[in-house]
């Protein structure tokens, strides 16, 4: 019989900031720190916990300010932002040799975070990562489209359809971000590519083989950005590998601990 994992929900203020993560295994060494994607949060890592929780391994998986339970940050953040809260959360927290997983969004922020604290981090693996500025180039030329016509939707009445025009355009991360479209616009506007030159440590890039938000073409170009790297394609996965195939990813993360 599979013993049961003890999840640990807890709370943190770092910088002002309200921070919600999980925990597991908080006595263990080692750490491995998981950064969700955009529009997620902790609970899209929780299967994952559940199957690493059983090595003798600190895990944590947190809710970056403006998702989940962690509240908008009160000005509109940018990768560097998230990168600092990030690290000032390890340092609170006295973690140790960590390997920090970023998921999409998540690979953004850490690659920023990585690029600027190599000594911080042991390890990084980047999900699915986002990190060029020609992420969905179509979708914010859409969006900027359709901010050029904003008199046609300026009545209250007509303020829902540009929403759904939006969306048929595929604008559908802009839209859904609410209060947080501020920092999602600063956030895909900037381009990383500098930032994974920079990089030092020993990165595994996981990706999903039919990934359509962030395409395997990224994954292939990051490869060869990030100096130390190595790239394991999962085959008939998507945006979300990590959740298509979990036993697969689970035993590359066990193989860096």
């Amino acid at each position: 019989m599979t013993q049961a994992i003890f999840m640990l929900q807890k709370q943190v203020v770092i910088d002002d900031q309200l921070i919600n993560y999980f925990e597991v295994n908080p006595q263990a060494d080692t750490t491995v720190v998981f950064l969700h994607g955009w529009q997620s949060s902790v609970k899209v890592w929780v299967k994952i916990l559940e199957k690493l929780g059983h090595n003798q391994v600190r895990l944590i998986a947190l809710d970056m300010p403006g998702f989940g339970q962690s509240p908008i940050p009160k000005l509109a953040w940018g990768v560097g932002d998230y990168a600092e809260l990030v690290k000032n959360f390890a340092t609170k927290l006295e973690l140790k040799n960590i390997v920090l997983v970023g998921h999409s969004f998540g690979g953004r922020v850490a690659i920023k975070l990585v690029s600027k604290e190599p000594k911080l981090i042991k390890k990084l693996v980047l999900v699915d990562a986002a990190g060029f500025r020609n992420e969905k180039i179509q979708t914010k030329l859409k969006i900027l489209a359709a901010k050029t016509a904003k008199p046609l939707f300026a009545l209250p009445i007509l303020k829902r359809l540009k929403e759904t025009a939006l969306i048929a355009m595929g604008a559908k991360d802009y839209v859904e971000a609410g209060p947080m479209r501020q920092i999602f616009m600063k956030t895909i506007n900037e381009d990383l590519t500098d930032f994974m030159h920079e990089i030092t440590i020993p990165t595994l890039l996981i990706w999903g083989e039919k990934d359509e938000e962030t395409p395997l073409a990224y994954g292939e170009i990051m490869n060869r950005l990030i100096p130390d790297s190595k790239l394991v394609v999962l085959a008939g996965a998507g945006h979300f590998s990590f959740l298509d195939e979990p036993d697969h990813f689970v035993k590359l993360i066990h193989g860096l601990l």
